[in-house]
């Protein structure tokens, strides 16, 4: 039942969009819209001057008006109208392999021979997005070159959940993190997320006027932050196709490196809801789809009342359906004693590399303050001498990354250390005539 609903609100957006000419008809296949829509669509094919939109309305009633209520709202949030086809195709074939592989188990159930053809037909379908032929790892060159947008903390194109109880300052570090990739700033580690990227904050709990206060009183230059909608009250919920669909689409666009999901408790009703496995799991897929970093805010299990003392989290202590972090390869902690004093921010699960070492913030008017050990502050100065040593190098044009790390033995640089100073945002890894991948400014 749930491909079919979803399948009839995408039909419901594509025929509005098709009634308000943004969409030709010919880009359709009517096969995958639900009465009235097909007949309308064939009706528009076949006699496109006289198949106003005034007159399929008439014709149509309520539902054409529903249509053509929803193609305004998508028509004002920008969305590429390629991206709702695209949504409306995935579900029609899903929601046929599902309609035909449960009759073909009752049919096995009733001891009665399969449509094998029917069966085969639907598959056939979807032979289009599948490569017949196997992929050697040999064969892959630079799909995975980029693995961190935060090193050793947050993946680059995958999906990392950020937890903790209300108040300790999961949306504040959101907005560091977002400040950090729209506009160069270092990371808690000195570090940097290497190019500057516009980050798309979506907003499911209506605390978006607080944000924005915020990111103001921080000095956070806004330019390359984004909400997904126009109407700047609009709640996002992860739950509809409409709203998933905008979501991906503004992911998908080249200008944006990281999308902020503040939060995912906006898509969850209870406990134990297992929509969250869902969303999570549709959300991983759009960030590896995309290959756009997601940061998804989620809250912690409320503590008992019965339990005496302060209680570090743990993943049994994420809220939801068991097996909810299954998706994010990185699982991050916020914890503190609920005082104003120091947070600590830890890893809880790391997939890909060994847990780093725990951080400590403390939240003030003017952003976070991150405390360092004398050993990182002067890590952190050697790094930015390498940078000023590295863009010196550059000056006169692109050097290969090979050269690059023989001059740096020659004149005594740590080759982690200028690792570190090329994701600076000044650092831009290109090509050459001879496809070896080069440092430019």
């Amino acid at each position: 039942m749930g491909e079919l609903r979803k399948h009839r609100e995408l039909s419901e957006i594509v025929f509005g969009l098709v009634l308000k000419d943004v969409i030709s008809p010919v880009d359709v296949d009517d096969r995958m819209l639900v009465y009235p829509y097909n007949a309308a669509l064939q009706e528009r094919r076949d006699d496109p001057e006289n198949a106003t939109q005034a007159y399929l309305i008439s014709k149509y009633g309520a539902d054409a008006v529903t249509s053509a209520k929803h193609a305004a709202e998508v028509v004002h949030n920008g969305i590429a109208p390629e991206e709702w086809i695209h949504q409306l195709t995935k579900v029609y074939q899903d929601f046929k392999i599902v309609n035909v592989m449960t009759k073909t188990q009752k049919r096995i159930e009733k001891d009665q021979d399969a449509d094998l053809d029917e069966l085969r037909a639907v598959l056939d379908d979807r032979r289009a997005e599948y490569n017949i032929d196997p992929l050697s790892w040999a064969d892959i060159t630079d799909e995975f070159e980029r693995e961190w947008l935060w090193p050793q903390w947050i993946p680059y194109g995958e999906i990392t959940i950020l937890v903790g109880q209300q108040g300790a300052g999961k949306s504040a570090f959101a907005l560091y993190l977002a400040d950090c990739v729209a506009n160069g700033k270092a990371l808690p580690d000195g570090s940097y997320a290497g190019e500057t990227k516009g980050v798309l904050w979506v907003e499911t709990e209506g605390r978006f006027a607080e944000n924005v206060r915020r990111a103001r009183s921080w000095g956070v230059d806004p330019r390359n932050i984004y909400s997904p909608s126009q109407d700047l009250r609009k709640v996002v919920d992860l739950n509809k196709p409409e709203d998933k669909a905008m979501v991906r689409a503004h992911a998908a666009r080249p200008e944006v490196g990281l999308v902020i999901i503040d939060s995912l408790g906006g898509s969850l009703m209870d406990e134990n809801d297992a929509s969250a496995k869902v969303t999570l799991k549709s959300l991983s897929a759009m960030a590896q789809e995309t290959g756009t970093t997601f940061l998804i805010i989620h809250h912690l299990r409320k503590t008992q009342k019965a339990s005496k003392g302060h209680h570090t989290p743990t993943l049994d202590d994420v809220r939801g359906h068991g097996g909810i972090t299954q998706f994010a390869p990185s699982v991050i902690a916020i914890d503190y004693d609920g005082n104003e004093g120091v947070r600590f921010l830890y890893p809880l699960k790391m997939n890909l590399v060994e847990m780093p070492p725990t951080m400590t913030f403390s939240m003030g008017t003017m952003g976070l303050l991150w405390n360092e050990s004398t050993h990182d502050q002067v890590r952190r100065q050697v790094v930015q001498e390498t940078v000023k040593w590295l863009e010196g190098l550059l000056t006169d044009g692109p050097r290969t990354i090979k050269e690059v790390k023989e001059i740096s033995t020659e004149e005594g640089y740590d080759w982690d250390i200028v690792k570190q100073a090329m994701a600076f945002p000044s650092i831009r890894t290109v090509k050459n005539h001879h496809d070896e991948r080069c440092l430019s400014l």
